[in-house]
């Protein structure tokens, strides 16, 4: 059963050997010569970021470093609901092992917070997977290989700071109910994202948007919309056209006025227009209704 606690580790012992020419000091493998048999002597740095943050959260955390293989499965049996790896890109290839590992053994813990700038293709292979969290990497491109995973249902990349386009082929992802792309530097959506029939949850907050695609009004499923903190200047009417819309938030945009179309929105039940313009402009009629409204 998985627990409310959280596992965070360096990537698995032994490390990759830098080449004979190289230094005899390997700091990727924390060694002070090369390979890794009894005779090799060996350094401990402490991952001192793992420490600062098990120490500044409220949840009880497991901290590993270096583990071994056997060690690293032993504690992730135990399923933790969040396990965060602090690695450097030589190390990519046994934090994407770890990464299958923790999946097959407990697919519903959070994976994240892994400073990975790229990823193997080979994690295609996962055509089952339904909740994916790339989030806080450093991730400038969405990887292609996304595309295969058509069972996929939630998809996390938020925090990757680099990332400032959303991909077309996100249409190919038709199961998805939740993307959530908070804090990146995405300018503008494609306009296949009205093709996600499914999606409920769509988390955007600081960007870069100034426009929604017309065919973002295609996504009537949508319950839950949060682009705060965008640059957002004009609503269209056809807002009114995500009927089943139940939150809005678009606190610390650079909105003057708000469509009236809007009050047409049955089921709307929160609306968040605060840090906009000093006099932003409420159609009367979406006052009238009852729903909670934070300026």
């Amino acid at each position: 059963m998985i627990t409310d606690r959280i596992l965070l580790t360096t990537p698995c012992y032994p490390y990759p050997s830098l080449p004979a020419n190289d230094s005899l000091t390997d700091a990727t493998g924390q060694r002070f010569t090369h390979g890794d048999d009894i005779f090799s002597l060996v350094s401990h740095t402490h991952c001192y970021a793992n420490h600062i943050l098990a120490q500044n959260i409220n949840i009880p955390t497991t901290l590993l470093e270096y583990p071994r293989w056997n060690n690293f499965i032993e504690e992730v049996d135990k399923e933790y609901a969040i396990i965060g790896i602090s690695a450097f890109p030589v190390h990519l290839d046994m934090v994407m092992k770890m990464c299958k590992y923790i999946h097959d053994k407990s697919p519903k813990t959070k994976l994240h917070g892994n400073q990975l700038n790229t990823l193997p293709s080979s994690l295609d292979s996962l055509i089952s997977l339904e909740k994916l969290n790339l989030g806080l990497n450093d991730l400038k491109n969405i990887p292609n290989w996304i595309r295969n995973l058509r069972s996929l249902k939630k998809l996390g990349l938020g925090g990757n700071k680099g990332l400032s386009r959303f991909e077309e082929w996100i249409y190919l992802l038709p199961q998805i109910i939740e993307l959530n792309l908070y804090d990146n530097d995405i300018k503008e959506l494609p306009e296949s994202i009205g093709l996600l029939n499914s999606l409920e949850v769509l988390i955007m907050p600081n960007n870069n948007l100034t426009i929604l695609p017309e065919s973002f009004k295609k996504l009537s499923s949508l319950k839950k919309l949060d682009l705060s903190w965008n640059d957002i200047t004009i609503l269209p009417e056809w807002i009114n056209s995500l009927s089943s819309l139940e939150e809005l938030n678009l606190r610390g945009n650079k909105l003057l006025k708000l469509p009236h179309s809007m009050s047409s929105i049955q089921s709307l039940r929160s609306l968040n227009v605060s840090l906009n313009k000093d006099i932003i402009q409420i159609p009367e009629d979406l006052k009238n209704k009852g729903l909670h409204i934070i300026k």
